[in-house]
């Protein structure tokens, strides 16, 4: 598949590149030359914002990751107007190139046979991000997810809503598949230098998520001829400064093998005790009964299928985020939105944040809304006595 990556010369392109070249023929489009490690590769000097550029562009494509964007959040937001302009960023850069460079590059794709188009959108298309008005964001229910209104203030975050907008008006009109996941965060590389390299190479691709990759990105990726589930994913192919993603051996003892060699396990892998492992385990499936996993008998299967994959799991904080529902009065909803009285919920397991990238904020809803929860339990008739 022939895929056109605009914003090639941008912070979240490289590792997206790095993902697609190994199984596709990567084009790149962007104002400003790309990295040197991608100097073998198409590149044309182009503008989304200039309609004939974006034409030139997509001829010969079969599909379209598109990451061409301003990455200022809100210029036109007062409190940024000054760096912004400081830095040479017009005020309508964002409106320009989220807005109007989308639309001529849909435009320009459906004019082309473009098969797919891929954009990603972000979180703040929600309008809790820059409120110029400094109003509070006006929740309309809890948790926050794809279905709660927005109401977004700043062109940062209009143009985002619109972007994810003009995508699906396409798909409906031209019935060209898109696919605008909403990212929680992107951090690129720079931004994580204390972090080991592993770490750091990979960061954009961990910490990116979003409730729309799971089966939108995946369907729109994983159906078309020989692909996998390139950037979010990862694969058994992509490897960052060296070190594989997932890895992968075909046979126990090969899997074991590099394992060890992984610099993260230190060579503490031992071959013979994870076949005993892996032995156990699939005779535990056979048997419907695994007292050494404490795993219930229906989530378990064995491990025939060759070849075998593993990845690196590190120690980490842990924020589930999506445990439970509840209303703005945090009462309890079970799984059909219907009330569990006397049930009342604060903190991080049914938090506010779901679906976004909560920013260390659980504290605070812990507090907040642990106060509210705390208030509608004590107004409740006591049920010994209801």
């Amino acid at each position: 598949m022939r895929v056109l990556v605009t914003g090639a010369s941008g912070g979240l392109t490289p590792f997206v590149i790095c993902a697609l070249w190994e199984r596709h023929e990567v084009v790149l489009m962007s104002r400003r030359p790309p990295q040197a490690e991608f100097a073998t590769l198409p590149w044309g000097q182009g503008d989304i914002t200039v309609f004939a550029d974006c034409q030139r562009a997509v001829q010969g494509i079969d599909a379209i990751q598109h990451l061409a964007a301003q990455p200022w959040p809100g210029v036109d937001h007062p409190r940024l107007r000054g760096p912004a302009t400081a830095q040479g960023v017009p005020f309508d850069a964002t409106f320009q190139s989220t807005m109007l460079g989308t639309y001529d590059l849909i435009q320009a794709a459906v004019a082309a046979g473009v098969e797919q188009v891929i954009m990603p959108g972000n979180n703040c298309a929600l309008g809790h991000g820059s409120r110029i008005s400094q109003t509070p964001f006006p929740f309309q229910a809890l948790p926050i997810d794809e279905c709660h209104p927005a109401f977004p203030e700043d062109v940062y975050s209009s143009s985002k809503r619109a972007g994810a907008l003009l995508l699906a008006s396409s798909t409906r009109a031209y019935g060209i598949p898109g696919c605008g996941p909403r990212l929680g965060r992107s951090s690129a590389w720079p931004r994580c230098a204390t972090a080991s390299p592993y770490h750091a190479r990979r960061a954009v691709l961990i910490t990116s998520g979003g409730y729309e990759y799971n089966p939108r990105m995946r369907k729109a990726f994983l159906n078309g001829p020989g692909q996998e589930g390139w950037a979010f994913y990862g694969s058994p192919s992509n490897t960052g400064n060296g070190i594989r993603w997932i890895v992968q051996g075909a046979t126990l003892a090969e899997l074991a093998a590099n394992i060890r060699a992984h610099p993260d396990n230190r060579a503490t892998m031992d071959a013979a005790t994870l076949t005993q492992q892996v032995e156990t385990w699939n005779r535990s499936c056979m048997a419907k009964h695994a007292p050494d996993f404490d795993a219930e008998p229906d989530t378990m299967g064995t491990l025939y299928t060759l070849p075998y994959y593993a990845i690196p799991l590190y120690p980490s904080g842990p924020n589930p985020n999506r445990a439970l529902h509840a209303t703005t009065r945090r009462a309890g909803l079970d799984w059909d939105d219907t009330l569990i009285p006397p049930l009342y919920a604060a903190g991080e397991m049914c938090s506010v944040f779901q679906f976004v990238y909560q920013g260390g904020g659980n504290h605070a809803e812990c507090i907040v809304f642990g106060c509210i929860a705390g208030q509608n339990t004590a107004a409740e008739v006591p049920l010994e006595t209801a």
